[in-house]
């Protein structure tokens, strides 16, 4: 029976638009332009909502189709999980709008690079749910790459956090970045939640 919507392909374009989101956090982190982060923002803020209609999309075939090509919970795990990730780089993108601060430490910039590179990965991942069974290892290989990225996302927010109250007495500057880094954080907690989904989906689905 033919199926209401190509479910992988909703999820590979809900992909795009985490890799784009994470590229844009990490070029804003990298050369940071205050007065150019509200366009940047306005972008991310329309790929979450395309995003959203996404899922909206992925989940209403789901419930209409007879045998979606995955369990129903592991495709809205999915779906849910690439949403939760955009918006996650998108809050933090929003906090440097509104802290309007002067100029980026080096720690937030290479963190930056890392979720870009999380964001990569993930999207590698998403390319192998198509063809599950055959892609096992390969998926689990890359599940445990994402899971080794986050780590390293937050072993580099703690030692930035230790650099930052180590040396920073203005304590509006000790705010803005504890609140920020501990987002840069949030990010990479959100590739490593959507790995455990893509795990979960090819245990249930093999």
């Amino acid at each position: 029976m033919k199926k209401s919507v190509d479910y992988f392909s909703v999820l590979a374009r809900q992909s795009d638009f985490v890799r784009l989101a994470a590229e844009r956090l990490a070029e804003t982190l990298r050369n940071y332009q205050f007065l150019g982060l509200p366009e940047t923002l306005a972008a991310i803020q329309a790929d979450r909502q395309r995003s959203a209609a996404l899922c909206r999309e992925l989940t209403g075939a789901a419930v209409r189709d007879f045998l979606p090509p995955l369990e129903r919970g592991d495709l809205l795990g999915l779906s849910a999980g690439l949403d939760g990730a955009l918006g996650a780089v998108e809050q933090a993108l929003r906090q440097l709008a509104a802290f309007q601060t002067a100029k980026i430490p080096a720690a937030a910039a290479g963190l930056g690079e890392k979720i870009a590179a999380q964001a990569v990965l993930l999207g590698e991942l998403t390319g192998m749910l198509p063809r599950l069974k055959k892609n096992g290892d390969g998926i689990l290989s890359l599940t445990e790459r994402i899971s080794a990225m986050t780590r390293e996302i937050g072993e580099a927010v703690g030692d930035a956090l230790r650099v930052l109250f180590s040396r920073q007495a203005d304590p509006r500057e000790l705010l803005i970045w504890s609140t920020v880094y501990f987002q840069l954080e949030r990010c990479g907690g959100a590739g490593d939640q959507l790995a455990r989904a893509a795990e979960l989906a090819l245990m249930r689905n093999l």
